[in-house]
């Protein structure tokens, strides 16, 4: 850890020195400040919908930030060290290109905590490829992706239905900026804007899975023992390629969308022969709706997931389909302070059908799994400070997440931030499992 604060150190006092050197005439400061990844990831509701074509075509554009964040346990983790993340990072986001539009970002890290081999598809090592890809038009209504890039749609918080794009829980867990929660896809996608309706398809090439906790960061829960691990579990990457389509337009002020999905689990929901985890095949047909309601917005979307090699419930050893179902609302309830709340519900199709062919002495998976989420967001001082505090609770398990950070703007440049993550739960459920990977974390950024 020392060597990342004195790195960060160095390197940002000669940042702010030569940002003195080079300051914009007043009233122009802003112009020239990045904001890091291009996709603020937290959630589709936090973003809005990724429906717009990345960069104006203006020219070359390069921006990026240095950043130093530290994670420390509140508790001790007998299989893990005192710090579930402590690196120093260099984000650069470059593009270039008129009609056709180059877009590279990439990390550079130097990390005290994770492995030191490069590996694209879970992002450790010094470098984590965020995108790399081309865009171009196909004519004035269509518009072309491909290559490496970071998608997202849907409508919840934290909260993913129809989102079928992989998720970096490790990151997220750990206490990097909520960014980082989305995972790059390498994929082709395709945008058609049209009077009836608006088409998005991407085509996703094989093995684009979750990024999952593997036990290199934080421990988890073995489910053959139920005891804390720190061992990665054996997998069989799918193959084959995924297809995500989306439709939507809007009705008024209200924006309605429809959703389908051909291809696997994205985190494993299975285990082969050998006891590896795999990831079976899933369709998914959902749809979604947002727009002004009781003084904020609402939304609603709705999935169902087709579970293609268990479709009768009984194979114990993959997932059954299922429903889901989400509800939320979010509103200013006081000037600069927001109040967002979700009930999400997931229920398991042919229950009785596999609690029936399990082993004797196997425990069955409820058929009804609930969430309700808060999150309280309040801005001070002139909006240079934000506060946010978000809550995730399952009533069934009596788990859930506490996330809790402070982000002050000190100039145009630099910001730091403060913040708590806290896992509650017994071990044996989702969250609970991550209990000994609460931690406080702290963080600096200068972005340019």
């Amino acid at each position: 850890m020392r060597r990342v604060i004195l790195t960060f150190a160095v390197a940002l006092y000669a940042a702010g020195a030569q940002a003195q050197s080079t300051a914009l005439p007043e009233g122009l400061e802003g112009l020239g400040s990045g904001t890091g990844p291009i996709l603020d990831a937290t959630s589709a509701a936090a973003i809005g919908e990724d429906t717009v074509a990345p960069g104006t075509g203006a020219g070359p554009r390069v921006s990026g930030f240095l950043e130093m964040r530290h994670a420390g346990r509140l508790q001790n983790d007998p299989l893990q060290g005192d710090a579930p993340l402590s690196e120093l990072r260099f984000h650069l986001d470059a593009e270039a290109g008129h009609d056709v539009i180059w877009t590279l970002a990439v990390d550079g890290i130097l990390d005290d905590v994770g492995n030191a081999d490069i590996d694209l598809r879970t992002g450790e090592g010094p470098i984590d490829l965020r995108e790399a890809h081309v865009f171009f038009r196909l004519s004035d209504r269509i518009d072309v992706r491909a290559g490496r890039q970071i998608l997202t749609w849907g409508t919840g918080d934290m909260i993913f239905i129809n989102d079928l794009f992989p998720k970096d829980y490790p990151s997220f867990f750990a206490g990097r900026a909520d960014d980082y929660l989305k995972a790059p896809v390498d994929a082709i996608r395709v945008s058609g804007y049209f009077d009836v309706v608006n088409v998005d398809l991407a085509v996703m090439a094989p093995g684009q899975t979750d990024r999952i906790v593997t036990g290199e960061r934080l421990s988890f829960t073995d489910p053959a023992t139920g005891q804390p691990s720190a061992t990665a579990p054996r997998l069989d990457r799918p193959d084959g390629i995924e297809t995500a389509l989306r439709l939507y337009r809007t009705f008024g002020s209200w924006e309605g969308a429809l959703y389908g999905y051909s291809g696997h689990w994205k985190s494993p929901a299975g285990q082969d022969s050998q006891g590896r985890g795999i990831f079976p095949r899933l369709n998914v047909l959902g749809a979604s709706l947002r727009g002004p309601l009781l003084g904020g917005i609402g939304y609603a979307e709705i999935g169902h997931y087709d579970s293609v090699e268990d479709r009768d419930g009984t194979d114990p050893k993959i997932a059954n389909s299922e429903w889901r179902l989400l509800l939320g609302h979010e509103r200013e309830i006081a000037q600069n302070t927001t109040l967002g709340l979700q009930y999400s519900r997931t229920k398991m199709s042919h229950h009785d059908a596999s609690r029936a062919a399990l082993p004797m002495g196997a425990v069955a998976v409820p058929e009804l799994r609930d969430v309700a989420t808060l999150r309280l967001t309040r801005l001070f001082l002139n909006q240079t400070l934000q506060a946010s505090a978000f809550l995730l609770h399952a009533p069934d398990h009596k788990d859930g997440r506490i996330r809790l950070s402070a982000n002050y703007d000190v100039n145009d440049a630099l910001s730091v931030g403060l913040g708590l993550s806290k896992f509650y739960g017994d071990r044996d459920t989702p969250f609970g499992q991550f209990r000994d990977a609460s931690a406080l974390s702290i963080s600096a950024r200068w972005s340019f």
